[in-house]
């Protein structure tokens, strides 16, 4: 007995029926469909068994429900609050994964709307785990802005903590800087200088008559 199977819409869900069946005088058979589909909505499939001039259809209806997507259970930044320019900050992101199948995903660490870091990764089914992130600060200025984490999938779908202000600070600047350097070093050349010439005044003697 030949078997066919026709899902509407058309498009999104794979009926997964055996094509035929073996039947054996008048004894009932029994086939399974396995459906299978990452598009969510509702799809209706009819299979049609054919034998000979013998036709027989059954029908059922298929529900594809979204699965449930990552999110950022939470997130620690250290230093906290703010950072001297040149430090390196780091972000430490952890993220549950409540679906039934594994995800591909991107972390990102936005400064404002500034991209300053980010990493790939691969988070197992109906598990959580944490990734740390680092943000070197060295090329960027001081300031105060937003320090936020988004996590996403190719626009599928994504996930934003807002995040908290976040400030950089100017690294202070050394007393000694090579201008004050070099004041001091023509200071000190001059008083040797005028140390010499006072010397050699006092050690002249006036000439004899």
């Amino acid at each position: 007995m030949a078997l066919t199977a026709t899902v509407s819409p058309s498009t999104g869900l794979l009926a997964n029926c055996p094509t035929s069946l073996a039947v054996t005088g008048s004894s009932a058979v029994t086939g399974t469909c396995a459906p299978s589909s990452s598009t969510p909505g509702t799809y209706s499939v009819t299979i049609t068994a054919t034998s000979g001039s013998l036709v027989h259809t059954a029908s059922f209806v298929s529900h594809v429900s979204a699965a449930p997507t990552p999110t950022i259970s939470s997130v620690t930044i250290s230093p906290t609050g703010s950072a001297t320019i040149g430090q390196t900050v780091s972000v430490n992101v952890t993220v549950s994964n409540p679906g039934n199948v594994n995800v591909d995903f991107t972390i990102q660490v936005r400064w404002a709307s500034v991209n300053v870091t980010q990493m790939s990764e691969t988070l197992m089914a109906n598990q959580q785990k944490s990734f740390t992130l680092s943000w070197d600060t060295t090329m960027y200025g001081a300031g105060t802005s937003t320090l936020s984490v988004v996590i996403f999938n190719d626009g599928a779908w994504s996930d934003t903590n807002a995040g908290s202000s976040y400030s950089l600070a100017a690294p202070p600047q050394p007393f000694f800087t090579s201008t004050v350097i070099a004041a001091i070093s023509g200071v000190s050349a001059a008083v040797v200088l005028l140390g010499l010439f006072l010397g050699l005044r006092r050690r002249r003697k006036p000439a004899a008559l």
